[in-house]
């Protein structure tokens, strides 16, 4: 009966703490300080990779985006998320893109944090696309590498600080660019270029992620309850069984 109870709780505790240790990697970088545990929240970075602007599909720019948070060596790597690119074409604005329109008026939205999971950018959708009024929390200069952008720091969007598409969007012969170190409105209208051809970086957010935890206290004993209960039933089966003879 002991070794049964002995197994269940092992088996147990070795899934609550694979369970865990699985969603902790999928869905969190790492948890926000300022959020709780089921807080939602989004992830932003600025792609270290370059590309033109010539397509006026925003698939195209989706796609770009996704295999930059997907490169090798990226923190946020196999992430369970969407990733999709902050600008806009003729067919599509980027708060439909991605999913941040702030109407109606008021806090709309989730927190928005750079990929390190500390750096909060915007507290919500209002905010993202309100820097005109209020500047970010922090310039959106991050790459997926969790490092800051070198070089230039222009980067395509085609749309002012409202989220929606200018007459110079992405696609058209010279489409509108931001700029990744500053926190006001120019972080996403600064100037536009002089062709499309150029190669400039890309702005990418997650879908929604939910904070979960770190493996806690709990999952840790639970851990050492597993180990000190193998290596028990490892010690049980080297003792020898003793054969009395009459």
């Amino acid at each position: 009966m002991r070794s049964i109870a002995s197994s269940f709780l092992s088996i147990s505790c070795f899934l609550y703490v694979a369970i865990l240790s699985a969603i902790c990697t999928a869905q969190s970088v790492r948890l926000p300080a300022d959020l709780n545990p089921g807080d939602e929240y989004r992830l932003a970075f600025v792609t270290a990779g370059m590309r033109d602007a010539t397509s006026s599909n925003i698939a195209d720019y989706n796609t770009f985006v996704r295999n930059e948070a997907n490169a090798p060596s990226s923190i946020v790597r196999g992430l369970a998320t969407e990733w999709f690119a902050l600008a806009s074409t003729s067919d599509v604005d980027a708060i439909e893109n991605t999913g941040t329109d702030p109407t109606p008026d008021g806090d709309t939205g989730v927190p928005i944090y750079l990929v390190d999971g500390m750096t909060r950018v915007a507290d919500h959708y209002d905010h993202l696309w309100g820097t005109y009024r209020v500047g970010l929390h922090a310039p959106l200069d991050f790459t997926q590498y969790g490092i800051a952008l070198n070089g230039s720091n222009n980067v395509w969007t085609g749309i002012g600080s409202n989220g929606v598409a200018l007459s110079d969007q992405l696609g058209t012969n010279t489409p509108w660019l931001g700029m990744s170190r500053v926190r006001t409105g120019r972080w996403l209208g600064n100037r536009n270029t002089t062709s499309s051809s150029q190669i400039n970086s890309l702005y990418g957010i997650s879908s929604v992620l939910i904070a979960v935890p770190e493996p806690s206290t709990a999952s840790l004993l639970c851990a050492g309850v597993f180990v000190l209960l193998r290596r028990r039933t490892d010690t049980a089966r080297r003792v020898p069984l003793l054969v009395y003879r009459r």
